[in-house]
């Protein structure tokens, strides 16, 4: 118990240590990319048929407790909220996803979707200002990613649900530390919230099991911090099952998740405190798994660069990692469970479109140009790559043309990732590609102009507001798109 308590410790006073004005300019500016990139997500998840159905269900009554559900009018319940607005982040399996140096791309946490979902709803019903909600997140995100990125990628493989695990955390932790929590009530909340959620996944499961599995979570995060404000105490040690806190601590005969590690979860050194700086998150472009990204960045450039046509190609081969090979399915799809995932549905769709839309994964399809090219499609483990780590996402595309000619390209990292982030104008354009499925123009410029002065907001519950004047407004607070 006393290692349990040391990490427990060690998280609640990193959070409780974190200063807007300790936060590097660099590290902030990220931090309002990635804000805008989730909530660009949500708005998109927002308007998809299963959410309106959610939100048609939990969202009957009005509560009227001042948070926000994005892309719908009124204010709602703030755990309700993040419940709903990390739902919407994750429907579409098109938010991002953290980087690493350490341990296996791709199957980390999705970082900001929780963490976001949960400091908004505590924010915008406490009022609080930009700048708070900037250290929060920061926080939040810092202790999810660092935590995940600690375990052992077996787990992982095996069904370890990161996002609900350590996004949980850190959307917690992000709660906590807008509440003002005391250490003794973080560490009540933190048993409050392992007694209440659900965290058991499967290697292969449908993604909309995963993203309402993720969505309670940050539900329970938001609940047992405002329990906890309100004097609720639980002992961890009274519960009767091992606790997620007690399996990082290695206290259990459940796998220690954190026995890999070299050094404490959060490093004390300023220079390295901020995991968004470095290795980072990355911003994905494709709504499909992380780990196909980069076949689908190859499969595009060799297609649109030598204006191929489907009926030109006659094999593609694709080279990639064990880890991998283990993730992605590299059969003909059977259920739209596996689309997300499918290798060669996803490059079957970059050859025959040349490029991959927010809503090409959303159900199977009859068209005969993406059946006819499946076939043509053939992924193996490499050998080339099996030495590289898994850090990076090592990924070989050869393309054989009807004519005998090959075409050959490779790459470790897609685009969106930190070594190949997206420019501004990029990333705008990903933003409003979300946003329109749930604002007008006049509405989502708003939005995207508010969040870009994030900082400057005073009160974060008018980040979502209509405001008839803001054509006026906005010709003085120009951000570049």
């Amino acid at each position: 118990m006393k290692r349990q308590r040391d990490i427990v410790d060690q998280l609640v006073s990193f959070t409780r240590r974190a200063r807007f004005k300790r936060i590097p300019e660099r590290v902030r500016a990220l931090a309002k990319i990635h804000i805008i990139d989730s909530v660009g997500v949500m708005l998109a998840g927002a308007a998809s048929p299963s959410a309106r159905t959610l939100h048609c269900r939990l969202f009957a009554v009005d509560p009227g407790s001042g948070s926000e559900v994005i892309g719908i009018e009124g204010t709602w319940d703030p755990a309700l909220a993040a419940f709903a607005n990390t739902y919407s982040a994750r429907v579409y399996d098109y938010d991002d996803v953290q980087a690493t140096e350490t341990s296996t791309y791709g199957l980390l946490t999705h970082p900001t979707a929780p963490v976001l979902a949960a400091a908004l709803a505590i924010g915008q019903s406490r009022n609080v200002s930009g700048e708070a909600l900037l250290t929060a997140y920061l926080a939040g995100v810092e202790v999810a990613a660092r935590l995940a990125d600690s375990v052992d990628s077996k787990l992982l493989l095996d069904g370890l649900p990161p996002t609900a695990t350590f996004g949980g955390i850190g959307a917690l932790l992000a709660a906590a530390k807008l509440l003002e929590l005391r250490p003794k009530a973080v560490r009540s909340a933190l048993s409050i919230w392992e007694s209440t959620t659900a965290r058991d996944g499967h290697a292969v499961e449908a993604p909309l099991n995963a993203t309402l599995r993720d969505a309670q979570s940050a539900r329970m995060a938001v609940e047992a911090a405002l329990l906890a404000a309100e004097g609720m105490t639980i002992d961890i040690s009274a519960l009767r099952f091992p606790s997620v806190l007690e399996t990082l601590s290695g206290t259990t005969t459940a796998p220690p998740v954190l026995a890999t590690l070299k050094g404490p979860p959060i490093r004390k050194s300023s220079a390295t405190e901020h995991y968004i700086l470095d290795p980072g998150f990355a911003i994905r472009i494709y709504p499909s798994h992380p780990l196909s990204h980069p076949a689908i960045d190859l499969m595009l450039a060799i297609v649109n660069l030598h204006g191929l046509r489907p009926k030109d190609i006659k094999r593609v081969e694709v080279g990639i990692t064990r880890v991998m090979a283990e993730v992605l399915s590299l059969t003909l799809p059977t259920t739209v469970a596996e689309l997300r995932r499918n290798l060669p549905f996803a490059l079957a769709l970059a050859a025959c479109d040349g490029v991959v839309a927010p809503n090409d994964f959303d159900r199977l399809t009859k068209r005969k140009a993406l059946h006819d090219f499946m076939p043509r499609v053939h992924a193996t483990v490499d050998p080339e790559l099996v030495d590289l780590g898994h850090a990076r996402a090592w990924t070989i595309v050869r393309v054989t043309l009807d004519n005998g000619r090959v075409i050959e390209m490779r790459t470790e990292v897609a685009k969106g990732a930190p070594q190949k982030a997206l420019i501004q104008i990029e990333l705008f354009h990903k933003f409003y590609q979300g946003a329109f499925c749930s604002l007008d123009e006049q509405r989502a410029e708003q939005v995207l102009s508010r969040l870009w002065m994030l900082e400057e907001v005073r009160d974060v519950a008018s980040l979502f507001e209509a405001d008839e004047s803001w054509s006026d407004h906005a010709d003085h607070h120009d951000h570049g798109h």
